[in-house]
Parts: structure tokens; C-alpha cells; sequence
């Protein structure tokens, strides 16, 4: 029974996006528990080391993995039916490319930590290097097994399962009166996230198809290279967009400052695991079909996902706009006064959700050098509108900043996927004679 309901969640577009979207806000309701539950057992200004700590090493993951967390899912919906050697040698070549960039990463981290953080514990240190060298792997391995076994089992691995053990151990310190650490956070998230790997490893093995398991890997590597440096580019660019806003508040305003960004941040980013969500799962399906040609099953796809993300995102606006400060209250009564400041972060990252899995569609289908130039200039918006906004206005500045960037990539991303891949990713998509059709279970 259990093996047939999941096989209908495969198959069914909405039902699978759903399945997907509920496991990111999983992960996100599990992320916010596990940082809730630390600002409560350390200080404020020990809880804003933490969170800048972690944003400063998330970013160097999502580094490190090189672009072949993307890279695996384009040459795998390239390959696996057309090629299946090059679709071996591509998984060799993530695999080779991602330990090598996790071994840079963690170099540079403990001569980072011996020669600027010298009084740093050496193992604080570990345990974070630790965190460095198996969250880059688990960028690579959950978006292997999401295109190889599907996101079903990929998306719990690298959402909940590394996430939930931490957030549990914080609550048993809290319970006990204990203190929490940064080795004790660091190490347990290391462990869950090995074993995650290992799960996620077996799953793969099992589940590649016969014609590629038994195919004699080859590779093209120029091509793929080539292909790597643009979409590690462009990761490098989103997940600035993502972590570096805390670590340059930090600078810029100072630690209690940005553990109140952080805490907005955590809490509208449910919006963004929703965001997350859309992509991920319309990841697994875009380069498929754009390489079979199959451009009207592909309009279908994101049309009947526009419907679900509209409805999710709605509801989850009302809940932030009326439960504001019961959800701010979770980190601690210091931060309930930051209603307004969570509105316009929620409007902000509720809008990215509605524009729907542009940045997915163009990096699977060969736009990816176009919206490295989006993604790069937007960028450079944000980071400039920060160190101009934030030291004056504070985090309203700040928000501030994170809207002038995002709003005008958003729409520019949406844009170039009407007029150049000829597919509208946007929750409008579902509004037409076509999405009406899509939701209904129509035909394109």
C-alpha cells in the first residue's frame, strides 16, 4: 500500500509538488525550532556569533559543492535516456569535482581559524569544519538522488533529517537547565548530516537504472567545466543573497542587530523554503522535458504548481500578518517587536515564491550565463543598498536593501523565461485558458 501510494505521488504533478513543498516547510518549521531553542539557551550576543558563524560556513558549502548540485540535474536529464555513459561519467564527475571543494573548503576554514581566530577551541573548530565538509556533500548527494530515486526521498535527507536531531538536543539541554555550545550544535548537525549521506548514497545505488550502472563512464569534460563555473557562479551569487546579509549586519551594526535580522530572516523564510520547494521539485522535471521537447508538458507542470504555490503562500502571509508576534515571541520576548519588520521580509520573500522557478528554468536550459548576469547584479544592488541603508536605518534599512535587489531580479528572471525559453514560470501562468486546464487535469 505504502509502495503504491508512493508511486502515485510520483506520478502525479500536484500531488508530488506537494509532497515536496510540505517537506521544505518541514525542514523550515525544523529550522526554526532548532535556532529558536538556541537563542534560548545562550546570551544574545553568543546567539548572534552562532548564527553568524553558521551563516559564514553555510555559505561556504554551497561554495565548495563547485555547481555540481545543478550541474548533476541538467546532464542528468540530458543524458540518462540519450547517453547513459555520459551519464555515469557525469556522476563521477560530481562526485570527484564535490570532494574536492569540500577539502579546499575545510583547508582554508582551519587556516582561516589557526591564523585569524587563534584563540578559536580547537573543537569548535572541528565541529564546524565537520558541518563544512558534509553539508557540501549533501548539496551534491540530495540533488543526485532527487533526480535518480526522486524528491520523495531526497528532499526528507536534506530537510529534516540532519536538522531534527539538533533541534531535539537543544530542547533536552533547555529542559535540563543546561547551556548550549557551538561544538555540541556543530557536531550533532555534522553526524546527522553524514548519516544522511550514507542513506542517500545506498538509495542512489540501488535506484540507478540498469543501463547506466553497467555503462562504461565517459566524459566530456571541457563541456562540463565550462558548465560548472557558471552555475558555481551563480550558487556562489544566491546564496550570498541568502546568508551574507547577517554576516555583513554583523559588521555593519553589530551582533544583537543581526541575531534580530537572523530571527526575521528564519521566520519569513518559510516563504523561501516554499520558494525552495517550487524549485526543487520543478527541477526534476524541467530539463527532462525541455531536452525531449516536450515544452507544452512543461508549461502544464509549472501552471498546475502556480495554483498550489498561489494558495500556499496566501495562507501562510495571513498566518505571518495575524500571528506576527506569537512566532517572533519564539526566540525570546526581546524580539516580539519586530512585527513590521517581519511583514515586509515576508511581503518581500512571498512575491520571489509567486515569480515561480524562473532561476531553475534557466539554469537547466542553457540560460545559465544570462542569469549569472541577473543574479550578479542583483547582487551587487543588495550589497551596495546595505552598506548604505542598514548603519542609518537600521534593519528597516536593511530590508529595504533586500527588496531594491530582489523585486526587479525577480520580474527580470520571470521576463526572460516568456520571451526566450518561451514558458512562463509565474503564479499568472495559472490564471489563463492554459493553467485553468492544467488545474483542472487537462491537457496543455
Amino acid at each position: 500500500m505504502i509502495a503504491r501510494l508512493l508511486g502515485r505521488t510520483r506520478g502525479h504533478p500536484l500531488l508530488g509538488a506537494l509532497s515536496t513543498l510540505g517537506t521544505k516547510i518541514g525542514g523550515s518549521v525544523a529550522a526554526l525550532a532548532m535556532f529558536a531553542l538556541a537563542s534560548w539557551t545562550l546570551d544574545a550576543s553568543a546567539f548572534g556569533e552562532l548564527v553568524i558563524a553558521f551563516n559564514i560556513v553555510a555559505l561556504a558549502a554551497v561554495v565548495a559543492v563547485l555547481g555540481q548540485d545543478t550541474l548533476i540535474q541538467r546532464s542528468w536529464g540530458e543524458y540518462v535516456e540519450r547517453d547513459p555513459a555520459l551519464a555515469s561519467g557525469a556522476i563521477r564527475f560530481g562526485l570527484a569535482v564535490t570532494g574536492s571543494g569540500a577539502l579546499a573548503a575545510v583547508t582554508l576554514f582551519a587556516l582561516w581559524a589557526a591564523f585569524v581566530e587563534a584563540d578559536a577551541a580547537v573543537r569548535d573548530v572541528a565541529a564546524i569544519a565537520a558541518f563544512l565538509f558534509t553539508q557540501t556533500f549533501l548539496h551534491f548527494t540530495a540533488n543526485l538522488g532527487r533526480v535518480s530515486c526522486g524528491v520523495i526521498y531526497s528532499e526528507p535527507a536534506r530537510e529534516l533529517f540532519w536538522r531534527a536531531p539538533v533541534a531535539l538536543g537543544l530542547a533536552a539541554v533547555l529542559a535540563t537547565g543546561g547551556r548550549a555550545t557551538v561544538f555540541a550544535f556543530f557536531a550533532t548537525a555534522a553526524a546527522a548530516q553524514a548519516l544522511s549521506i550514507v542513506w542517500l548514497g545506498t538509495l542512489v545505488l540501488r535506484r540507478l537504472p540498469s543501463a547506466v550502472r553497467q555503462a562504461r563512464p565517459t566524459f566530456a569534460v571541457r563541456e562540463w567545466v565550462g558548465r560548472s563555473l557558471t552555475m558555481a557562479a551563480a550558487a556562489m551569487a544566491e546564496a550570498a543573497h541568502q546568508y551574507a546579509d547577517v554576516i555583513l549586519i554583523g559588521g555593519l551594526i553589530g551582533p544583537d542587530a543581526a541575531a534580530g535580522y537572523f530571527v526575521v530572516l528564519r521566520i519569513a523564510a518559510i516563504f523561501s523554503m516554499l520558494t525552495a520547494g517550487i524549485h526543487t521539485y520543478s527541477a526534476s522535471r524541467i530539463a527532462k522535458l525541455y531536452y525531449l521537447e516536450q515544452i507544452d508538458e512543461l508549461r502544464r507542470l509549472l501552471a498546475q504548481i502556480a495554483w498550489l504555490t498561489t494558495a500556499i503562500t496566501l495562507a501562510l502571509l495571513a498566518v505571518v500578518v495575524v500571528e506576527g508576534p506569537l512566532l517572533l515571541g519564539i526566540f525570546g520576548a526581546g524580539y516580539r517587536g519586530l512585527g513590521v519588520e517581519l511583514t515586509m521580509m515576508s511581503l518581500i520573500n512571498g512575491f520571489v515564491t509567486l515569480s515561480g522557478p524562473g532561476p531553475m528554468l534557466m539554469l537547466l536550459t542553457g540560460a545559465d550565463l544570462p542569469y549569472l548576469m541577473l543574479v550578479a547584479t542583483a547582487l551587487a544592488i543588495r550589497i551596495g543598498a546595505l552598506f548604505l541603508f542598514a548603519p542609518t536605518f537600521g534593519l528597516d534599512g536593511a530590508i529595504f536593501a533586500v527588496a531594491l535587489a530582489l523585486a526587479p531580479f525577480s520580474l527580470a528572471v520571470a521576463l526572460y523565461s516568456i520571451r526566450r525559453i518561451g514558458v512562463d514560470p509565474t503564479a499568472l501562468a495559472a490564471l489563463g485558458r492554459r493553467g485553468r486546464n492544467a488545474a483542472s487535469g487537462g491537457g496543455a
